[in-house]
């Protein structure tokens, strides 16, 4: 015998199904409609197209119904889906059925002036409940509101207040489906005895906060581009930073800093595994240790505690939080600096656009550095250099903010830059030597001071060795090439991977340099301008330099080129304007190449799944961003809007990122992490032995050695009686023609690995006999 609770189940379900494909066949209808208004040349008759599009939509919904309802194995067809979906609240049927009669008969039903905050209010509601309900049954929170469903008085009366005040205030809509949710319910529509059931679902609940997410979409004015270019902006922040190990060689060791900093609370002399380590100062390492004790004691708190481990955020990538602090600074003060240098509104989007759409800007701020602050620390000498041709009153406190960031980030190098590029533009520009301007001079040199000054002060009444080693050995010692702590110089090798590393920021800012010519010298544009010429022209003249060095030059670029797509050329605006086909090229190139990563992931998980390119975590995250970008882009390139050229290439730039990250980022986090290896080599070395010595072990790996094992070696580089004297120790071959130093000289190996895909380095656990 059927029950009228499994005929009220399942027409509930049969019309979702039917108002979904009426909904898909409405938009076909009206795209096809659309299109034949286009081509035909006189007017069509509106009234009789919207007749015969009624008359097409009553078929589609009468032939899914019969469809639906006829009998497989014994069950109707819907009834398979409603295995799946349950009962539909009649809050949610009520909706459909009004959506239904608006489409097919132009019936409007339960409708009000005003409809639009009758909706709103409605959705405001669904999806508050929604957050009160749903976490409950997840266990997150002290009371559990499902029992109000039972019955519950107060919950009643509640409902009712909220009926009466949404009459009061015409707001119909949402008296009416209430009221009838609760009549349902009274009556034992559904099988549930519980209210909840008639008022909420999961599909209702994802309904109304989508609606509100578009409603406040079009109240903003976005726009699918707008969509695009939010999209971009949290792959510039997040993709890369987490789901990965920390990668040899400067994040390794500035990452075993930051867990050093976290295990002994030790903030003023930076130590790398029980080490003092000051060849960078603090400034990064003590922001990403704030980020990660944040989270960490975020996690403990009661509505987190519910993440599963696995998806919580490690200490490592947690740490590199600070990246994205750092970028959101820079980002924010370039803005401004944009706004002071006269580039409006337009130049203030765009020279952000083209910061995060550097290649190499996206490449380097993956990482976890010490270089991470001379960005900020550039951008903060932007906006005092700005300032100073303008005049304006707090320049010298820019300017001195600058400066100390950069001391505390890198040492020495942006504070002697910045130093020399004010010395030119006072030799090229009358205000920039005037008696006001040296008033400036002197509050930035009190404002560095204060604030820069005090950590080399107190790291040099705490030790003036160490003050020694840091201001000598890694500021004079690495630019004078008389030690060899950095990387030796090649200077066209070095040009040339400057100026790759820089595109398309320097040819950009030589029109802008064509175009003012002899007004530059004038223009608030020349001090940016001329700090990242002298960056790069100290890095050339540099004795330990490589590319990388040459990315806080980006930032005085970018505001510089800026200045060019402010106000572009009119063939420029006419070729955006009148071709359509190199957008729809891009996106299509974009969309192959989607499909060509995404089936060879596809190929890799199910024939290699423990392959690197096999593991499928972070790629299908990113592969899911890519093709959410690129709907997105698609969507603004069907509106017929043409986007402006610093976005397109933003977009392109991001896209090739993500999809990059999608095919190559598991194989690079096995190639270059530590956590296998020293998992392996943890088992082998006994933590009760007394101590572990080791040979030859880099930077990197002492720091990914005490994070992953909490293992602190003690060097046979720096005391080599007292390494002797362990039982035990790790040594690292790196290269084939070292044989002749390790191979466990005066013990024996008890195992020896390496990294995957890695063939240069060897570690091997030595045990004396």
């Amino acid at each position: 015998m059927i029950r009228l609770t499994d005929l009220t189940g399942l027409a509930s379900v049969l019309l979702m199904f039917v108002a979904a494909v009426v909904a898909v066949a409405s938009s076909l209808l009206a795209w096809r409609a659309r299109r034949q208004r286009s081509r035909a040349s006189p007017a069509l008759d509106t009234e009789q197209a919207a007749a015969s599009q009624r008359a097409w939509l009553l078929a589609i919904a009468l032939l899914s119904t019969v469809v639906l309802c006829l009998p497989w194995h014994g069950m109707p067809l819907v009834a398979y889906p409603r295995a799946l979906t349950g009962d539909l609240s009649i809050v949610l049927v009520v909706l459909l059925l009004r959506g239904l009669l608006r489409r097919l008969a132009r019936v409007s039903v339960i409708s009000a002036a005003p409809e639009l905050a009758d909706r709103w209010v409605l959705h405001t509601s669904i999806v508050g409940a929604a957050m009160l309900l749903y976490p409950a049954s997840l266990q997150i929170g002290a009371f559990d509101p499902y029992r109000w469903g039972f019955g519950s008085f107060v919950f009643l009366a509640a409902l009712l207040v909220y009926c009466l005040a949404a009459w009061h205030r015409a707001l119909y809509l949402s008296a009416t489906v209430v009221s009838l949710a609760v009549l349902a319910w009274a009556v034992g529509w559904y099988e549930s005895s519980n209210l909840w059931t008639y008022l909420l679902d999961p599909m209702l609940a994802v309904y109304a906060a989508g609606a509100m997410i578009v409603s406040a979409l079009r109240a903003a004015r976005f726009r699918w581009h707008s969509l695009a270019l939010i999209l971009a902006a949290l792959a510039w922040l997040f993709l890369g930073l987490l789901g990965r190990e920390p990668w040899k060689a400067d994040e390794a060791y500035s990452f075993g800093i930051v867990y050093s900093i976290l295990e002994e609370q030790r903030w003023l002399v930076p130590t790398l595994a029980g080490e003092p380590f000051v060849e960078k100062p603090p400034l990064v390492f003590w922001l990403a240790a704030l980020c990660a004790s944040a989270v960490s004691a975020l996690m403990q708190l009661a509505p987190f505690s519910w993440i599963p481990a696995e998806l919580a955020l490690a200490a490592h990538e947690a740490a590199r939080l600070a990246n994205v602090v750092i970028v959101l600074t820079t980002a924010a003060i370039l803005a401004w600096a944009a706004i002071r240098a006269g580039l409006g509104r337009i130049g203030m989007v765009s020279v952000v656009v083209l910061l995060a759409g550097t290649p190499s800007f996206l490449l380097f701020t993956r990482y976890l550095t010490a270089d991470m602050g001379l960005l900020a620390g550039a951008a903060f000498a932007c906006l005092g250099l700005v300032a100073l041709l303008r005049g304006d009153r707090d320049t010298g406190v820019w300017l001195g903010v600058a400066a100390a960031t950069g001391l505390l980030s890198k040492g020495l190098l942006l504070p002697a830059v910045l130093a020399f590029s004010c010395f030119l533009l006072s030799a090229l520009n009358p205000k920039a030597r005037s008696t006001a301007t040296l008033k400036h001079y002197g509050i930035a040199l009190l404002v560095f001071l204060l604030l820069g000054g005090a950590w080399p002060l107190a790291l040099y009444s705490h030790d003036p060795q160490l003050f020694h080693t840091w201001i000598w050995d890694n500021n004079f010692g690495r630019f004078l090439g008389y030690n060899r702590l950095g990387p030796p110089a090649d200077r066209w090798n070095l040009l040339a991977g400057m100026l790759a590393a820089l595109l398309p920021l320097w040819p950009l800012a030589l029109i802008t340099v064509f175009r003012k010519r002899r007004a530059l010298f004038s223009d608030p544009l020349l001090g940016p301008l001329l700090f990242g010429l002298c960056w790069l022209g100290v890095l050339l003249i540099s004795s330990s330099s490589r590319t990388g060095y040459a990315l806080p030059a980006a930032v005085p670029l970018s505001l510089v080129a800026a200045a060019a797509l402010a106000a572009p050329a009119p063939w420029v605006n006419r070729w955006l304007h009148e071709n359509v086909w190199p957008r729809r090229l891009l996106f299509a190139v974009g969309v192959l190449a989607l499909s060509l990563v995404a089936a060879a992931k596809l190929f890799y998980v199910l024939t290699r799944p423990a392959s690197a390119l096999g593991s499928s975590k972070i790629s299908l995250l990113a592969l899911s961003f890519t093709a959410l970008l690129l709907f997105c882009a698609g969507m603004a390139l069907r509106g017929g809007k043409p986007a402006r050229l610093a976005v397109l290439w933003a977009g392109t730039v991001t896209a090739v990122f993500a999809l990059a990250i999608a095919l190559f980022l598991p194989g690079a986090d096995k190639k270059s992490g530590f956590r296998g290896v020293f998992g392996e080599a943890a088992i082998r070395l006994n933590p009760h032995a007394g101590c572990v010595a080791s040979l030859a072990l880099g930077e990197s790996e002492r720091g990914m050695l005490h994070y992953y094992t909490g293992v602190q070696t003690l060097r046979f580089e720096v005391d080599e009686a007292k390494a002797r004297e362990c039982p035990q120790w790790l040594e690292q071959q790196r290269r084939i023609d070292q044989a002749e130093k390790f191979g466990c000289k005066g013990g024996r190996e008890v195992w020896r690995g390496g990294r995957p895909e890695n063939t240069f380095d060897v570690f091997r656990v030595c045990k004396r006999e």
